[in-house]
């Protein structure tokens, strides 16, 4: 083909790899009290809902605090004996149906047994329904998430003295099923986190005079559990350790899961605030929390109106004072990517607009024969380039990876584009009466001429006649 193919990329970078790229923390209004000996944070939507459990008197609340004027509303106060509605205790986790429901394990104390309360909450009516009990007793080892996958409900139940399971909840039939765990047993700390496919988790301090940041993951369809790279607290996770996914919401995010420490495994406050890059298996360290986390058990991550928060939950003679509210703001856009995906074969100008300071820019292309290019970028007047010839068909992946200038990494998400042979006039994989319609558009055109193309000119001859019709005849798909 004479015709040159023109790929842009604009890239802006995903904050994995250099907080100067990541985003910056914002204070908001404090919630009504200092944390409790058990909580939980779940955003809906443009909303978010705080439970904060205590054992005795009226000091158990469910808050909702909204996002578009930064104030808290209390929903619900637990009296000081436990009756209809149980009380929240250590372990209590929620998870969001992304509809009009909220589910909710309420917990238990280390001295509770058979205690498997779970419930659901009416977002739009403020009301609840007990469901199905849990399969086991609950405990400060217990965490749950939503799973858009199949849109079930899973969950760890247990504790460190009783052992803990995993399990799935069946909102269509309000049933549970129990599923292959990797650990025996969870304790303060452990989380859960739907991505894509995987269920992710982290075991929590079921050692408490032993750190550990173990974070393993469950395959839905053949479900499996593997091992992966720790989470890189060297205090190991402690009570406020937490995870969130955010890319069914963000599909730029949808290669990382955020998630807190939590604190050290002997008690001590945690500032740390990591993203796990889900393709590299790998951790990075995110702008600490401005207020400490930790003492108190339960998830503090959410988020809610295209940011993170996180809640304090702790003592209030921690600094901060236990109620501090945080919103993670994050860089607006981290991409903003335009190629064409479809092409025929020839030349190819990949460009690369960068709005930071980088040091080298890099790119990598697997080919459809299975071979790679990995080479540097060119760069003139601020934008980086790469210019090659493309003549084998098929679907090419590749992304673009850059250095800042203080050594750090970023690497976009992997990009596709496909080449096509010059018959399939259309690029619809088929070679058919369509492409014949398009000859016929143009029949007769020469070059020069105004209804002259050169993608229709299949044989490069300058002129668009019964040659190009034998050409698309000899490929014939159907």
């Amino acid at each position: 083909m004479k015709g040159k193919i023109v790929f842009v990329a604009i890239l802006i970078f995903l904050p994995i790899f250099s907080n100067s790229w990541d985003g910056e923390w914002i204070e908001r209004e404090s919630t009504p009290k200092q944390g409790g000996y058990g909580e939980c944070v779940i955003g809906v939507g443009e909303t978010i809902y705080v439970i904060r459990a205590a054992s005795t008197g009226n000091s158990s609340y469910l808050w909702k605090y909204e996002t578009r004027n930064d104030t808290w509303e209390t929903l619900k106060i637990w009296g000081g004996i436990e009756s209809g509605l149980p009380r929240p205790k250590n372990g209590v986790a929620m998870a969001w149906d992304h509809n009009c429901s909220i589910y909710i394990t309420f917990g238990a104390s280390y001295r509770d047994y058979g205690r498997r309360y779970f419930y659901r909450y009416n977002i739009k009516n403020n009301t609840w329904k007990r469901l199905s009990d849990a399969p086991f007793d609950q405990g400060a080892g217990d965490a749950m998430t939503y799973c858009g996958y199949d849109g079930n409900i899973y969950c760890i139940i247990g504790n460190k003295n009783k052992g803990s399971i995993f399990a799935c909840y069946s909102v269509k039939n309000n049933t549970w099923k129990e599923l292959p765990f990797i650990w025996s047993s969870t304790d303060d700390g452990c989380s859960l986190a739907w991505a894509g496919k995987y269920i992710y988790a982290l075991r929590g301090e079921y050692e408490e005079s032993i750190p550990n940041g173990e974070f393993s993951r469950y395959n839905i369809q053949n479900k499996t559990w593997e091992n992966l790279s720790n989470l890189p607290a060297s205090r190991g996770i402690g009570d406020g350790a937490s995870l969130l996914w955010i890319g069914n919401f963000l599909s730029n995010y949808k290669n990382c899961i955020f998630a807190l420490s939590g604190g050290g495994a002997d008690e001590s406050p945690g500032y740390d605030f990591y993203i796990y890059s889900i393709p590299d298996d790998s951790w990075k360290s995110l702008p600490s929390l401005p207020y400490p986390v930790g003492y108190y058990v339960g998830n503090r991550l959410a988020y809610a109106n295209e940011s993170i928060y996180y809640w304090q939950g702790t003592p209030s003679t921690w600094y901060g004072g236990g109620k501090r509210f945080c919103q993670f703001v994050l860089n607006a856009s981290p991409f903003s990517i335009h190629f064409k995906s479809k092409m025929h074969a020839g030349f190819l100008n990949i460009t690369c607009n960068v709005i930071y300071s980088v040091s080298a820019m890099f790119i990598n292309i697997t080919i459809p024969n299975g071979s790679y290019i990995n080479e540097s970028m060119k760069c003139f007047d601020g934008i980086y380039y790469f210019n090659d010839s493309f003549n084998i068909e098929g679907a090419y992946s590749f992304y673009i990876y850059a250095i800042d200038l203080n050594g750090n990494g970023n690497r976009s998400d992997i990009m596709q584009f496909s080449v096509f042979p010059c018959w399939d006039i259309n690029m619809d994989g088929h070679v058919n009466v369509l492409d014949l319609i398009v000859i016929a558009m143009h029949f007769n055109a020469v070059e020069g001429s105004e209804e002259y193309t050169e993608e229709v000119d299949l044989n490069n001859d300058g002129e668009i006649n019964v040659l190009d019709l034998i050409i698309v005849a000899m490929h014939w798909t159907g």
